[in-house]
């Protein structure tokens, strides 16, 4: 091996050594990667059912952002997904979630309970 070659093969190794020392910390390793999905706090939101498709493991819901109709559809994954034959246009769903490989993940599906009617004073409408 010629000398330049050499001189070429330690530096090409003491920068992979550099570069691979900036990498985060493999789970394999011990440590958590801070971007996995398996971080990643899920969001939660609550709506009205518009549809769901149980084969697909989709559900469809809307809600309301200031005065407009935000509609949103979900992929139900795991055990998220028992719940969907279930649920039927109107029921009123918490959905935890987070986006994964281009989609809404649902993780979570739980039905909400309406509120009770709140009572007016007589005379007051």
């Amino acid at each position: 091996m010629r000398p330049t070659d050499f001189l070429r093969f330690i530096s090409s190794t003491l920068l992979l050594s550099a570069l691979g020392s900036l990498h985060p910390v493999s789970a394999a390793a011990g440590g958590a990667n801070p971007s996995s999905p398996a971080t990643v706090k899920p969001r939660h939101l609550t709506g009205a059912v518009l549809s769901v498709d149980p084969a697909a493991k989709q559900v469809t819901v809307e809600r309301d952002v200031g005065t407009a109709t935000q509609v949103i559809t979900f992929t139900a994954e795991g055990g998220a997904s028992l719940l969907l034959g279930s649920l039927k246009r109107g029921d009123q769903v918490d959905i935890g979630y987070s986006r994964e490989r281009g989609h809404l993940a649902a993780a979570e599906i739980s039905r909400v309970q309406p509120g009770p009617e709140k009572e007016t004073a007589p005379g007051h409408r």
